[in-house]
């Protein structure tokens, strides 16, 4: 997992091309839409899942590393909140509703990691 600020999305591989499509991309929709689901649930937050080159095509990000260069098929980043509004400077009130939503999204993820002894479970 890795944390940036801000937008908040979960971003799923890879980031280098929009034409290069992962084997594991109904893996990673899945996951997504847990995540997504369980944000909202802890604090009405609307995060949106993608893919990194659905944002912005760039190669060399760590997410891309991971799942392609060590085979972690669960590589994900998250940008937290805010939408814009306050850029980079999150509201103090606004820090700890940031984590608990983040925590639940996290959690989320755990329930449906991939499972390389039964693919087709996940």
């Amino acid at each position: 997992m890795s944390y940036h600020s801000y937008f908040q999305l979960f971003l799923t591989p890879v980031g280098y091309s929009i034409k290069a499509i992962p084997p594991h991309t109904q893996h990673h929709i899945t996951v997504g839409e847990a995540f997504v689901t369980a944000v909202q649930g802890r604090h009405n937050m609307t995060y949106t899942a993608k893919r990194v080159a659905e944002l912005y095509e760039a190669s060399g990000g760590s997410t891309d590393w991971v799942y392609e260069a060590l085979g972690v098929v669960d590589s994900y980043g998250v940008e937290l909140r805010d939408t814009g509004e306050q850029g980079f400077e999150l509201k103090p009130d606004q820090i700890r509703p940031t984590g608990e939503e983040n925590v639940a999204g996290l959690l989320a993820i755990i329930d449906n990691l991939y499972d390389n002894k039964n693919p087709t479970n996940k």
